[in-house]
């Protein structure tokens, strides 16, 4: 749900023409970094997004309006960070491998 909701926020960033193309096209691929993700690189990925998204936040050319909105989405990546992982297959707490 929270992903949706992060996945959205950034699609509408990403779309207004308000908002600086810089702006925009670093927000577009952050969008695709994290659909390229998943499992285990996904909080990787989220980390990664959350730096870029900060960075962003406080370009002196975003307007109060976008800044805010990335500040939310920053919120947003957070509780998606904080999420359980559903674990990987294969592998033990110990990090060793079954067949």
């Amino acid at each position: 749900m929270v992903f949706q909701v992060v996945m959205e926020s950034l699609s509408l960033i990403a779309e207004d023409p308000g908002v600086p193309k810089n702006i925009r096209l670093k927000v577009k691929d952050a969008r695709v970094l994290l659909e390229k993700s998943d499992g285990a690189a996904m909080v990787v990925a989220v980390d990664q997004v959350m730096h870029q998204i900060e960075d962003l936040a406080v370009d002196p050319s975003v307007s109060v309006y976008t800044r805010q909105q990335l500040w939310g989405l920053i919120s947003d990546l957070e509780r998606l960070n904080q999420q359980p992982q559903p674990p990987v297959q294969g592998t033990a707490k110990s990090g060793h491998k079954f067949p």
